[in-house]
């Protein structure tokens, strides 16, 4: 089944190029995506501030580790631009993807990865091993997918040499989120540029691995549904703002019959690293993250069993009792950055550039940190309730 998204209902009447553009199927003319971006994006009114450049869930206890992978090989493969049996969402993009219970899901899972220098190669040499010996279907790519500026277009060159490129020996599909650097001014958000943000939609149809449908979007994947949000845009609070996302995602989660739900972004809920917990981003009092923080306690806690997110170049995996979620950044897939600890932090480092690799069978999900040489950093599991 496939419908269309909400942006494009009034373009049901006009030509198959407009109908496509309105789906990211195809670049779009200037006057198509004039009037697309007129019905997605609402009038701002807010100003941006600093959202802080870079300077530089039950859950058994977890275990550190040295050993190499092993495992068996893949299943299914991810979908994208497909719509969710029901109709399309209020702003948002839903793909079919499988809809059985019993399969297995594997995947991996980084974030602030694009640089198209050694360490990003290196972690993708990696991920190439892991995948081949436990296997993997996609993979969830958190955002700062183009630094430090983003993409000027869907034409730009940096989408081959800060993703293709590197990740060439990966044959799997990538679902990504858009992070701060990806809008532009080395993600300072002083001048957030939408267009920019826009760019990283539109190259889903120039390539057969990049996947990112709408800013914001679900997928679902065996017993899994999958929930990108455009975080930038809720810290802002514009172009899609907090109310927008957290409206999609409360009935998007609703109407779910999935038995995991996990949902992911770039920047944290809870995070030892630089930029520290949702509400008090980079020890400012303006994009702080207050309307992340809001967001995730109304929408996501109790509600997904996981939430993965980037944006600190570090890995870590948190347990918050107030929260039924299991929180985990994997933001160490190209830039490093140091972390601190807490007691709720189960695991954290910041001296290896890495990823996770997830496996979700049944009631069971594993989660495993690896290094750049494809070393497990530590390992544990979460128990569906």
């Amino acid at each position: 089944m496939f419908t269309l998204p909400a942006y494009a209902a009034p373009m049901r009447a006009r030509s198959l190029n407009a109908l496509m553009c309105a789906l990211a199927l195809v670049a779009c003319s200037t006057e198509e995506r004039g009037r697309r971006d007129a019905i997605n994006n609402p009038i701002d009114t807010t100003s941006g501030g600093n959202d802080g450049a870079d300077a530089s869930t039950p859950s058994t206890a977890g275990t550190n580790t040295g050993g190499d992978t092993t495992g068996s090989s893949a299943n299914g493969v991810g979908t994208t631009g497909g719509a969710s049996t029901g109709g399309a969402s209020t702003g948002g993009a839903s793909t079919g993807g499988s809809t059985g219970s019993a399969e297995v899901v594997r995947f991996v899972v980084l974030g602030d990865g694009g640089t198209g220098e050694a360490a990003q190669i290196k972690v993708a040499a990696a991920m190439k091993k892991v995948c081949a010996d436990r296997g993997c279907s996609f993979a969830l790519y958190l955002g700062d997918n183009i630094y430090d500026s983003g993409a000027s277009s869907e034409d730009d060159e940096q989408f081959k040499s800060k993703f293709e490129d590197p990740y060439v020996d990966l044959d799997i599909p990538f679902y990504v989120v858009l992070g701060n650097h990806d809008y532009g001014n080395n993600g300072a958000n002083i001048l957030p540029e939408d267009a920019r943000s826009a760019a990283q939609v539109e190259y889903t149809a120039r390539s057969e691995k990049w996947n990112m449908p709408h800013y914001f979007y679900t997928f679902r994947e065996g017993p899994v549904a999958f929930f990108g949000l455009d975080t930038n845009s809720i810290v802002i609070d514009r172009f899609r703002p907090a109310a927008m996302q957290r409206s999609w995602l409360d009935a998007e989660i609703k109407k779910s019959d999935a038995p995991w739900k996990i949902v992911f972004g770039h920047h944290p809920y809870l995070s030892n690293g630089q930029h520290g917990n949702a509400g008090s981003y980079d020890g400012v009092f303006f994009n702080n993250g207050a309307r992340m923080k809001d967001l995730v306690e109304g929408s996501v806690c109790g509600k997904a069993q996981l939430y993965f997110a980037g944006h600190d170049h570090d890995r870590e995996w948190i347990e918050d009792s107030k929260c039924a979620t299991s929180f985990v950044v994997s933001g160490a897939a190209a830039k490093l950055r140091g972390v601190g600890s807490s007691d709720r932090q189960l695991f954290g480092d910041a001296s290896k550039y890495g990823f996770m690799w997830v496996e979700i069978d049944g009631d069971a999900m594993t989660g495993v940190f690896y290094d750049e040489d494809a070393k497990v950093s530590y390992e544990d599991m979460v128990m569906r309730q």
